[in-house]
């Protein structure tokens, strides 16, 4: 869908999407203008920052109210700091004549009628000195007795804009105003920025004094939220519901910022872009236009910091900026906080550091769009420096990526240390990205390539336990550091190098023939340099590789025979590998008991050696292995010593704990495993590992998220060369839950088959039961007419892996596997009664996700002859459901329980407030509740008078009311601003 094909927004409907997000504001300005016809001076002071919409809010105002007798007097027209005479002298009808009619000036008010004539000197003319204090005398002296005068015969708004530009004469008027005037029909709306208007001492005396005697209300716009940003876009498609994936896009770029959101809008209007991939190549240039008009109020220093921090592109330490910019320290700290005050910057505080960055995405992109390219690369070059200075590497590094240019040796000595140090701290995606700025500096055939490589080629005393994967898009970096490996004349270091690129090629290319070849040079060099120890690891990184590419019980003698050689040897690094490779293949094959005995025996040989990493590996693959057998409390016990024996940076635990959590069924917590894992994962380059980005998706979908959930699948390698290897069929796995969440029922069959038939073909009965558990159910719901005979056959996998296994979840998984079959049978009596086992047998175990889903099964086998005990069990899952997040399967169960005639909610009754209510039913509401009649709220929503008519009758049931009368002196109560 285009955005052009429904908006309105470009063509002169800015003040309904006004409407939408400012209801309230509105009210409550309508309801001081309606005190003040009464005869009560009333001042409302709308405060906001730039471009929250504080002039249109005014404007939106005014124009609702011509039917009255209201004039306009002022509205952004400064004249060094004031409102010329020239509008007011129209409204209060003062007319040049009589014997001073040559004498008047429209300027300064000095000659009208009512107005005292400006005394000149002989031979002089009406200068700008002498007209400015002839305006200021005419504000402060004439103009309050004026205005009380003329509001006798008609109310009265003065709109005062930008009032904390004004001159004090204004706030001088104001206070006369208050003082000499109480009774008058006169409303002030002045508009101000809080931030600008708190420097001035005059307007901070006047507005006191206002306050003193209640004439003032103020009015803050707060930043619009996400649900405002949703009514803007939906009011502006012209549609009930906003796409997710604009208004996502929307509340990135535009940060609450109204003129930004709407700007943002047009130009995705006249870009005729799609409201579901919404991109644009630059800021608007109508944005970038007026974000360069605010800047130039800057004077240049404050502008020099606002320069470094678009370079940077982060927060930036004030001692940094400091260093950088040769200013002060005293001086840069009160520039910043001035920006801050103003809103431009933002102070973040965290750990006892202190930082600056930039509030608004837009401006950023304004200001380094507008600094040239030599002057940005000399200050990403100065900012490099001042973070390499502080400490801030990997910060630094980014900057000279952006400066680095050819043969330039600093930024490569940079580059080089910081793959040195991600590699160290397992920061595998930051290190590749620094690898794919080297290849733009590093020409080919260059020895430094070997600093590269030995600072990438890094591993532990012990290597790893589960190798993560990665797709590496720099295999061209890896093909030059390659060429230069018959340079190294110390055997064993390279044959160290080629065992680093095996399993590069076969985990992070997918290219497993590669990595073979690699593994066997490796070997092949270690016994020619005689290192039996060296060439005992190649061997076991040869069976891994095996392993990978589904060979698990080849792994696994491999890994026993290796075992027995290095026991005999007496090397402890050996024992340490093949155990991990041995516990990895047996648990992937489902043989729990022994995977357990293996990987313990890793654990205690790791804490023996004081081998930590290790030792926190082989917990965490214990606790995923606990969590695939049906043992959740060993599980996260376990996961909680890995993580207490890691580095505080160790992206596996978070894996471990995403995977555990997605079992049991917490998918917050899975969501929230998955973001603390990816933290390690920045670089756009490389995408996020397959296990990782799989298990995300599947979170994401049972999460309701299903733009987030396609999204992780595409950061997977495409699985179609076979190039995935055992993680395949994961990503499959993935697949099916993601479209049986989309509603693509057959779809989601196909892809889970799939998983299934891959994981079957390997072996591997550790995750099987589970995806047997989807692809069931799927199956059922389809609705092909031959579910029956597909069923039979996914109940005899089920029945299998749970023999295979021998693990009480997996019989468990056999329980629901086979109720989805016989309700795909029609034989609802054996499917209830399976089920129900299914379901005390997931909720003694604690997966509470599954329990839900055999309540669900339960209640489609009973609901044709116990349509109460359906309800119940529905109810019990829909309320698990929600507490586990699971947002798509609770409102398919809600849904259900309409569909059985279910009145009253899944949820216990809560007290009536203004969530109940739809958007449009809370924007009719509120103005009913301001005392709109329905023919005027009609005209100012754009709607019928039935449709107003008929969103009251709803809105009042919701709200525990019964008529008109009641919302109105219930409005504060309720939520909504007060009527008149």
């Amino acid at each position: 869908m285009r955005i052009a094909a429904a908006s309105s927004l470009c063509h002169g409907a800015r003040n309904q999407q006004l409407v939408s997000t400012r209801a309230r504001e509105l009210a409550a300005l309508r309801h001081e203008w309606q005190r003040s016809t009464s005869g009560e001076l009333r001042v409302a002071l709308v405060l906001g920052d730039a471009g929250t919409g504080k002039t249109r809010l005014a404007d939106e105002l005014v124009p609702r109210c011509t039917k009255f007798p209201i004039r306009l007097l002022a509205h952004n027209c400064l004249f060094h700091s004031m409102p010329p005479l020239g509008p007011w002298a129209e409204a209060l009808r003062l007319r040049a004549g009589g014997h001073n009619g040559d004498r008047a000036c429209h300027i300064c008010g000095s000659g009208l009628d009512r107005l005292s004539p400006l005394v000149r000197r002989a031979g002089t003319v009406h200068d700008q000195a002498s007209c400015t204090e002839a305006l200021r005398y005419h504000l402060v002296e004439w103009i309050p007795g004026l205005l009380a005068t003329a509001s006798r015969d008609r109310p009265i708004v003065l709109v005062l804009d930008d009032v904390h530009r004004s001159d004090d004469a204004v706030w001088q008027m104001l206070l006369r105003l208050g003082r000499d005037c109480p009774g008058s029909r006169l409303f002030v709306l002045a508009t101000a920025r809080p931030a600008e208007l708190a420097k001035s001492r005059t307007a901070l005396e006047a507005l006191h004094a206002l306050e003193q005697g209640a004439r003032v209300r103020r009015i803050a716009l707060a930043p619009l939220s996400r649900q405002d940003l949703q009514e803007l876009v939906a009011d502006t498609l012209g549609q009930d519901r906003a796409p997710a994936a604009l208004v996502d896009w929307l509340t990135a770029r535009a940060q609450g910022n109204l003129r930004f959101a709407v700007g943002l809008l047009e130009a995705l209007a006249e870009s005729d872009a799609d409201v579901h991939a919404p991109v644009l190549d630059r800021v608007p240039e109508r944005l970038a236009r007026w974000i360069r008009t605010e800047l130039a109020q800057v004077d240049p220093p404050a502008l020099a910091v606002l320069e470094l921090l678009a370079v940077a592109g982060e927060v930036m330490d004030p001692d940094d900026l400091a260093a950088i910019t040769r200013l002060p320290a005293e001086h840069v700290a009160v520039i910043l906080e001035q920006l801050s005050r103003a809103g431009t910057v933002i102070e973040r505080q965290r750990e006892g550091s202190l930082g600056y960055g930039l509030a608004r995405v837009l401006t950023r992109e304004v200001l380094y769009s507008d600094i040239g390219a030599a002057r940005r690369r000399v200050l990403h070059r100065r900012v490099a420096a001042a973070l390499l200075a502080s400490g801030r590497n990997e910060a630094a590094v980014s900057q000279y990526i952006r400066a680095a240019q050819a043969g330039d040796g600093e930024a490569v000595v940079a580059l080089v240390e910081l793959v040195r140090r991600a590699r160290e701290h397992s920061f595998d995606a930051l290190a590749w990205r620094a690898v794919s700025a080297l290849q733009d500096l590093l020409p080919a055939g260059d020895d430094r390539w070997n600093q590269v490589l030995d600072a990438l080629a890094w591993r532990p005393n012990w290597g790893i336990v589960d190798r993560p994967e990665h797709y590496v898009a720099e295999i061209g970096a890896v093909q030059q550091m390659r060429q230069l490996l018959p340079r190294v004349t110390d055997l064993q270091r390279q044959a160290a190098y080629r065992l680093w690129l095996a399993g590069l090629f076969a985990y992070g290319a997918g290219n497993v023939e590669a990595g073979v070849r690699e593994c066997w040079q490796a070997f092949a060099l270690c016994q020619q340099a005689g290192c039996g120890v060296a060439a005992r690891s190649a061997a076991i990184e040869l069976a891994k590789i095996r392993g990978w590419s589904g060979d698990l019980r080849g792994e696994e003698v491999a890994a026993q025979q290796l075992l027995s050689e290095a026991e005999q040897n007496g090397d402890q690094r050996g024992i340490a590998e093949a155990l991990a490779a041995l516990g990895h293949t047996l648990g992937w094959q489902g043989r729990f008991d022994a995977a357990e005995k293996v990987l313990l025996r890793s654990v205690d040989l790791a804490a023996t050696a004081a081998q930590l990493p290790w030792m926190s590996q082989s917990l965490a693959l214990l606790a995923c292995l606990d969590a695939c057998r049906g043992d959740l409390i060993s599980a996260r016990a376990r996961c909680a010593q890995a993580a207490a024996s890691s580095p505080p940076d160790d992206p596996t635990i978070g894996r471990c704990g995403e995977f555990i959590e997605l079992l049991a069924g917490d998918l917050i917590m899975a969501q929230a495993h998955a973001r603390a894992a990816q933290r390690h994962e920045p670089a756009a380059r490389c995408r996020m590992p397959v296990r990782l980005a799989s298990r995300a998706a599947m979170a994401a979908a049972e999460l309701g998220d299903l733009t987030g959930a396609r999204r992780h699948l595409h950061e997977i390698t495409c699985p179609d060369s076979g190039r995935l290897g055992i993680l395949e069929p994961l990503h499959w796995w993935a697949e099916g839950v993601v479209a049986r969440a989309e509603g693509r029922p057959s779809a989601a069959a196909t892809a889970l088959r799939r998983a299934v038939e891959g994981y079957t073909a390997m072996g591997a009965y550790a995750l099987r039961g589970f995806v047997l558990a989807d692809l069931a159910e799927v199956t059922v719901s389809a609705g092909d007419g031959d579910a029956g005979d597909a069923t039979a056959s996914i109940t005899q996998w089920a029945g299998d892996n749970a023999r295979r296994t021998g693990a009480p979840i997996h019989q468990t998984l056999q329980l629901l596997v086979t109720a989805w079959a016989l309700i795909g049978q029609h034989r609802h009596d054996a499917a209830a009664r399976a089920a129900r086992q299914a379901v005390e047998g997931f909720s003694a175990r604690g997966y509470a996700l599954l329990a839900a889903r055999a309540r669900v099964t339960y209640a489609d086998a009973i609901q044709r002859f116990d349509r109460h005990a359906a309800e119940e069990a529905l109810r019990t899952a829909a309320a698990t459901f929600e507490e586990c997040g699971a947002t798509m399967r609770y409102q398919e169960v809600r849904t259900r329980l309409r569909q059985l005639g279910l009145a009253r909610r899944c949820t216990a009754p809560t007290e009536p407030t203004l969530a109940s209510l739809t958007r449009r039913e809370r924007q009719v509401a509120a103005l009913a509740a301001g005392g709109y009649t329905a023919a005027q709220i009609a005209a100012q929503l754009h709607i019928g008078v039935r449709t107003v008519e008929t969103h009251l009758a709803r809105s009042y049931p919701k709200l525990g009311i019964t008529c008109k009368q009641q919302l109105v002196h219930r409005a504060a109560e309720l939520g909504f601003t007060p009527g008149p």
